[in-house]
């Protein structure tokens, strides 16, 4: 009987280290997709796609049935928070749907009346940062601070025509790619996630549609297509310095994403198609490869989630078989 316990108590430690470690493949890369027919000729609804970065490798889809057209995206915790513009009544209106990224479990909606068109998301602390494209012929371009309790606290007006596509943070800046003329938008943040005031603007003229921040290095970037319509992804400095380029005439870049190592992933939505570049390094030593996304039809944003080290995984389940043998020594002793 006292083998059988032990056995018990083991399988269950294994069985939570294997819980933990589910995504430890070490990253997960997700992209929203507007649905239609993927390069394999399947068809596929609004939904999240997951793809093994590493891989390239599919690993399912949730979101279908709750989205309809999911653009924006980010990771906190094991939620991944997605922005879905809709139409009511004639007037657009914006939802931020949320989902648990493992089961795909649907666990909740924010909602703000005023939030026309958000097309970006970035998490800062506990916070959201989320970008609105705005209304062309109201000019209400901006960015809305949500806290973790889905409230709104701030807002803060971009130039008319900004048409906010992207956002991204580190730890004191934002960073917008506009398709309106701006180029990247760059503005100082306090703790909670509220603007102090413009930090800087680079390269006016391009069209960005992804931004990304790595903070490790001091580095912005911007991708996109620039003033002569070729594929672009550009890195600043937090002053807005250009530090390094990679263009590809064949090639267009749709959002960015930073995961393990300094690895900065591309979404070139002309190839369907993810680049992996070494972000620690200038851009124009160009790729560290790609993969194909073939089972997303209609790609617009993408998000990392980096998942612990394995060896932190290990160290916690392993605590957790301790507190088990823990409680179970206890128990006899009493």
């Amino acid at each position: 009987m006292r083998q059988l316990k032990t056995f018990v108590v083991l399988v269950a430690a294994g069985l939570a280290v294997a819980a933990f470690a589910q995504y430890t493949s070490p990253e997960l890369l997700f992209v929203t997709d507007y649905g239609g027919t993927t390069p394999l000729g399947a068809t596929v609804p609004a939904q999240i796609e997951r793809y093994d970065p590493y891989t390239g490798a599919y690993l399912g889809a949730f979101g279908a049935g709750y989205v309809s057209d999911p653009t924006g995206i980010a990771i906190q915790g094991s939620e991944a928070y997605v922005t879905d513009p809709f139409s009511y009544g004639g007037t657009y209106f914006t939802r931020i749907d949320k989902f648990n990224f493992s089961t795909g479990a649907y666990d909740g909606s924010i909602m703000d009346s005023s939030a026309y068109n958000l097309f970006g998301l970035s998490d800062y602390g506990s916070n959201l940062l989320a970008c609105d494209y705005g209304d062309p012929s109201v000019g209400n371009d901006g960015v809305y601070t949500f806290n973790s309790a889905g409230s709104q606290t701030g807002f803060w007006a971009l130039p008319a025509g900004s048409e906010a596509e992207s956002i991204a943070a580190d730890g004191s800046h934002s960073y917008i790619a506009t398709a309106g003329g701006p180029g990247l938008m760059s503005y100082n943040l306090d703790a909670n996630g509220l603007t102090t005031g413009l930090n800087f603007t680079a390269g006016a003229g391009n069209v960005y549609f992804g931004a990304a921040a790595f903070a490790a290095k001091g580095s912005a970037y911007a991708a996109g297509l620039n003033s002569s319509a070729v594929g672009v992804i550009d890195e600043f400095s937090t002053s807005g310095v250009l530090l390094s380029e990679y263009t590809n005439g064949s090639q267009g870049f749709d959002s960015l994403a930073f995961g393990h190592n300094g690895i900065m992933y591309a979404f070139d939505a002309l190839n369907d198609q993810i680049l992996r570049f070494d972000g620690t390094v200038p851009l124009n030593f160009g790729p560290l490869g790609s993969f194909a996304l073939n089972d997303t039809a209609d790609g617009r944003r993408m998000a990392v989630y980096a998942a612990p080290e394995p060896v932190s995984m290990l160290t916690l389940g392993l605590g957790i078989a301790g507190l088990a043998l823990r409680k179970r020594r206890r128990s006899r002793s009493h």
